[in-house]
């Protein structure tokens, strides 16, 4: 394994990067003067203005014209340009996770915040479905890795998203464009800003962007996974002097989409006995599987709307020895979703989600302004917010002859467990007095006090000596038996409502010092204390009876817990758990930056992360019937994040080469595991990530540059004993739970196993080449290839499991040419046009033991831009 790990580490980053820097130096050699002036990069990692190289943190940047370029209409397409990132979409349109370095959570459940923060023109988004819409007037994003807690606050330990647009100018311009491509592609966007007054300008921009889906809905003959959403962005920007700034934002964005594509990774013999045994004669599946034929059968499609829109004020003070920033918003974003969970045309599941937050955030900052040795920040932030959550899921029609395939390979049935239900049943009404016992069986009917025994006795042929009292029994089981089969599994039964109503107040405060020891050596210290409430309060309402039978308190029952979906809910605050948590906790970051020469600079670095508790909106957060609250999986205790970071960064007269060697580890990260029907939230005792990174660009002549980015990690659980597990048993056997008195545990321990979704090594390259057409026309040639090595995509998904392995090889290219006199231009473009086919995750499907589905990566698609300057 070393070996092997070794070659991948010569043959895929470290012998490309040396060969690019190569060719760099023996072309600036050959010359011996420098080939051209690269313009420096400006980015605001730090939360003050600095150049990409001068920066002591891991970065990378995609630039407005990165953007155009390639062709990204929205964040998820920015993975493409970034490894350490990765961008999960799941079940529907708001439902993605952010990765960095392989740490990131946040999606499918409201109560658990992401730990990749999300801040656009300094205002921080925080829940990911916030910041899903298309990227319009970008000037450029920075990807910045690592625990940057004490600057960005509680939600970014594993790192920032930092997105900064562009500003209102004094000159009146813009920027419009259409874009046309496959499946009905139509996108319209632009720009425009320039003069109100003397001291005050404007910029507006909008796009609205549609598309047909590319999978379909053979039930239905329609379409899933299109676009249709529109987003607007408005800003006045006022010098109301010399010293004082102001800029207001207003934004707002919909979409209104069918989303998102799953595909069968495995259909289990209870789906393919299933669709023919339920639903003879019709298809309600696709078998066999094909994971990327982009076909699938739905009873109906799963849409939903998403809005956000927000308010952000911010004013910009020069005090002389220090400037005053505030940054002072507003914000709100809900969806409401519905989706057909079982994943196929037969009508057993459905699911449906409403979500509302709104927030509001304060921040002030006060940094030095002064040319000395000794440079300064503080400052404070506060956050206020609201948090609705309603979902429901309902048993529809099937369910209930579906559960029966699943148990039959146990040689049980519904109606076999109603009647053992009923055996004793009948025993504990048959001590009750006689006119109870009348009234609860609705007959004249006065049974002695009888065993389990006894009445199995008589159900199995034998007598209790009293022949009346034998036909009495024989003549009343199969009532209870049949009054209690109808109520297990209802049509509309299941989870009624599952209502959380959370408000969070966090704040922080926090301090820099950047120091000059000496002329080329100089000292970072960063110190934050942050401190966060969250109250609960939930009503959620169950109806599902079989989930309330204790099966788990006795041995010969026990196993039948892996089919209860929703067994009772403590709804609180109730007399164990208040639903108040308060966490706090001090971080820090500490660099020592030494500056070679003016081109040649390294930091060493250690810095600390935290994120508050997260509380589990979810009625998952539960024990199985009988058994007494367990106020633990009703949240996540902090996470807390170590990072130990060595940088290199060197720059050349045409181009640059960034490395960072990285060793982070998360203490309590909270996995939101899928459990078939939702999801339990808990703690990961550590998660280690290891490895480096590598990010640079060359201009190998005056017209061509190229671009090389990779990372490898090696990843690892080195305490995590509550992974994901299979209650049902059937196989494969890898994922199932094991047996704990009697019954199948809830989880299963993973320490040791290599964490899913974290690529070992991950690459992407690009090179463009620009050129005169005419002297007024200029053109370019771009392409893009995207590298992952195998990984398992999900821990919910066994390897076992066709395609659960995700491996990545996309290339993406685009050809472009303008106009300069008339500012017009014109791009053709593709992604991923050699059709590769991954999966981004991965799940078993919700009471289907042994299916596993899958969300496939977005197939080939083609367009052409047209846009004009002016």
């Amino acid at each position: 394994m070393l070996f092997r790990k070794i070659n991948l580490l010569l043959t895929k980053i470290i012998l490309p990067t040396l060969l690019i820097i190569l060719l760099a130096s023996t072309n600036i050699d050959a010359q011996n003067t420098p080939l051209l002036d690269i313009e420096e990069i400006v980015v605001t990692s730090t939360k003050k203005n600095t150049t990409l190289q001068e920066t002591p943190v891991s970065v990378s940047v995609i630039q407005m014209e990165d953007i155009e370029r390639l062709a990204i209409s929205d964040i998820l397409d920015l993975q493409s340009s970034v490894p350490s990132l990765q961008i999960n979409q799941t079940q529907f349109a708001a439902q993605n996770t952010f990765q960095i370095r392989g740490f990131g959570n946040g999606a499918n459940n409201p109560g658990v915040e992401p730990s990749v923060a999300i801040s656009i023109d300094g205002v921080m988004i925080s829940r990911n479905q916030s910041a899903i819409n298309d990227l319009i007037s970008v000037e450029r994003v920075e990807v910045i890795k690592g625990p940057q807690s004490t600057l960005f606050g509680k939600n970014a330990i594993a790192g920032v998203i930092n997105i900064t647009t562009a500003l209102p100018e004094s000159d009146f311009g813009g920027k419009f464009q259409i874009t046309a491509g496959e499946y009905s592609l139509s996108k319209i966007g632009g720009t425009v800003t320039g003069p109100i007054s003397e001291n005050t300008s404007f910029r507006l921009s909008a796009s609205s962007h549609k598309r047909d889906g590319y999978t379909k809905n053979l039930e239905l003959g329609t379409e899933i996974n299109d676009r249709d959403r529109y987003a607007i962005r408005a800003q006045l920007l006022s010098e109301l002097s010399e010293n004082l700034t102001v800029r207001i934002i207003v934004d707002k964005d919909e979409a209104e989409e069918v989303c998102c594509t799953t595909a069968a990774l495995l259909n289990g013999a209870v789906t393919i006995g299933a669709d023919a045994l339920l639903a003879p004669g019709k298809t309600t599946i696709i078998n066999p599987e094909n994971t990327f034929g982009y076909q699938t059968y739905l009873n109906f499609d799963p849409a939903g709307t998403i809005e956000n829109q927000g308010i952000s004020l911010h004013v910009d003070y020069d005090l002389g020895f220090a400037n005053l920033s505030s940054i002072t918003a507003y914000r709100e974003s809900e969806q409401d979703v519905n989706g057909d969970v079982d994943f196929s045309s037969m009508p057993l599941l459905t699911n449906g989600i409403y979500d509302e937050f709104e927030t509001f955030t304060q921040e002030f900052r006060l940094t030095s302004n002064n040319d000395g040795p000794l440079q300064w920040m503080v400052g404070a932030f506060y956050q206020d917010e609201t948090v609705k959550h309603d979902r429901t899921v309902f048993y529809k029609e099937l369910i209930g002859p579906f559960v029966d395939l699943i148990l039959s390979p146990v040689g049980t049935s519904l109606n076999g467990i109603a009647g053992q239900v009923a055996v004793s049943a009948l025993a504990q009404i048959s001590a009750l007095p006689s006119a109870v016992q009348s009234a609860v069986l609705g007959a004249p009917v006065s049974f002695p006090p009888l065993s389990p025994i006894q009445i199995g006795t008589v159900l199995a042929g034998g007598s209790t000596g009293n022949p009346l009292l034998d036909g009495a029994i024989g003549a009343t089981i199969p009532g209870i038996a049949a009054n209690t089969r109808s109520t297990w599994y209802k049509t509309n039964g299941g989870l009624q409502n599952e209502l959380f109503d959370m408000d969070n107040e966090a704040f922080s405060i926090f301090a820099q010092l950047d120091y000059d020891i000496t002329s080329q050596t100089s000292i970072s210290l960063g110190v934050s204390y942050s401190e966060d409430t969250k109250e609960v309060v939930s009503n959620v309402v169950i109806d599902d009876e079989f989930a309330a039978i204790p099966f788990i308190l006795n041995p010969a029952t026990a196993a039948l817990t892996g089919f209860q979906f929703f067994p009772p809910f403590f709804n609180y605050p109730n007399g164990n758990e208040d639903g108040k948590w308060t966490s706090d906790d001090v971080t820090h970051s500490i660099k020592l930056i030494h500056e070679f020469d003016d081109s040649l600079s390294m930091y060493v670095s250690h810095s600390t992360g935290f994120k508050a508790i997260s509380t589990n909106l979810s009625a998952n957060a539960t024990v199985y019937a009988g058994l007494p609250m367990d106020s633990r999986i009703y949240f996540a205790d902090p996470e807390e994040a170590e990072n130990f970071e060595i940088g290199l960064k060197k720059s050349f007269s045409n181009g640059y080469v960034n490395l960072s060697l990285f060793n982070m580890s998360v203490e309590g990260y909270q996995s939101n595991l899928f459990i078939g029907t939702g999801f339990n939230l808990v703690n990961i005792g550590e998660e280690l990530h290891r490895g480096f990174e590598i990010d640079s660009l060359f201009f190998l002549s005056e017209n061509l540059v190229v671009t090389f980015a990779g990372s490898y990690i090696d990843a690892s659980f080195e305490d995590f004993k509550n992974g994901p597990c299979d209650r049902t048993f059937v196989p494969p056997a890898s994922d199932d739970c094991p047996i704990v008195n009697g019954g199948p545990a809830r989880v299963k321990d993973f320490t040791g196993r290599t964490p899913s979704g974290v690529p070992e090594i991950a690459i992407t390259v690009s090179a463009t080449y620009s050129f005169d057409l005419t002297p007024n026309t200029s053109g370019y040639i771009r392409g893009e290839y995207v590298y992952e090595d195998e990984h398992q995509a999900t821990d919910a998904v066994p390897v076992e499991v066709p395609n659960a392995l995700r491996e990545v090889g996309t290339l993406n290219a685009s050809f472009g040419l303008k106009h300069e006199p008339s500012g017009f231009g014109v791009m053709v473009w593709g992604r991923n046009i050699n059709d590769d086919e991954y999966i981004y995750t991965g799940f078993n499907v919700p009471g289907s033991p042994g299916s596993y589905a899958g969300y496939p990566v977005v197939p080939s698609m083609w367009g052409i831009t047209i846009n004009k300057d002016f």
